[in-house]
């Protein structure tokens, strides 16, 4: 009987490993995302790391031609989706960031790493 246990334990073991190889080979070669969109001209974030900017003040990615826009239709420095002010300093970014980490904002952790 204790044969009989051990054979049933075992064949368990090389289904769930064999399920496991499974997962993680469909994993391995499944598309990627589609590109995030900017939220405000809906359109998809360029490639270029560059040329999209994370705001601190509201916590999200937007492509710099919004940003671009918003600066040349109003003449000074806000957020073209939020329109909260620049921050002044590098402390006040930092509180705005840590504020973002409480709500689990993975943008606020990568640029926070970063500084």
């Amino acid at each position: 009987m204790h044969h009989v246990k051990r054979n049933i334990e075992q064949n368990t073991k090389k289904a769930c490993e064999k399920r496991v190889a499974e997962l993680h080979e469909e994993a391995l070669f499944k598309e990627p995302p589609p590109p995030e969109e900017c939220p405000i001209c809906l359109l998809p974030m360029p490639y270029k790391v560059d040329r999209s900017t994370f705001k601190p003040c509201c916590g999200k990615l937007i492509c710099d031609g919004c940003i671009y826009a918003m600066k040349m239709s109003m003449g000074k420095d806000i957020c073209a989706l939020c329109r909260a002010s620049e921050a002044n300093s590098d402390e006040e970014n930092i509180k705005r960031l840590k504020i973002l980490m409480e709500k689990d904002n993975a943008g606020a952790f990568h640029l926070l790493a970063g500084a």
